[in-house]
């Protein structure tokens, strides 16, 4: 019933935020080069509002809809009603995008190259998971500081 080694647990989160950052790194230069299809300020936005979004999923699990205190902790930090329901649909649409077969499989061989295995245990994988949805959030609640 072990899970990731305290080691294996860090390189892993920090590979995960290292990731997150480039790729919004990356689409903010996008949307900054291609003002008729983006907005680096919109896209910056969107992408605070998932790191929120992945931020309560990592907590309470995927797909479950923001409850009343959840709602009033947003609308108090700034937060809109039309930020509010952004935030539903992606704690639904990244949910399922991280539970896709294809999204586990490169966790878990990606997680058992850091820890130098073939394969990572149920209980590892739970680990890494968590790991990457708790990695992801921060990276992108700092869309902000990157305008």
């Amino acid at each position: 019933m072990d899970g990731l080694t305290p080691d294996v647990a860090r390189q892993w989160l920090e590979t995960v935020i290292r990731d997150e950052l480039e790729e919004t790194a990356r689409r903010t230069r996008a949307a900054f080069h291609l003002p008729k299809t983006g907005n680096p300020v919109e896209s910056a936005h969107h992408d605070r509002l998932a790191g929120e979004a992945l931020r309560l999923e990592a907590r309470k699990g995927a797909e479950v809809d923001l409850d009343e205190d959840e709602r009033r902790e947003l609308t108090a930090r700034g937060y809109s009603n039309a930020d509010l329901d952004w935030i539903n649909y992606y704690q639904h649409h990244l949910g399922r995008a991280a539970a896709t077969e294809a999204m586990e499989n490169r966790i878990s061989r990606r997680v058992a190259k850091i820890a130098g295995k073939e394969r990572i245990s149920g209980y590892e994988f739970f680990d890494a998971k968590r790991i990457y949805l708790n990695g992801r959030a921060p990276a992108l609640l700092s869309a902000k500081d990157s305008l």
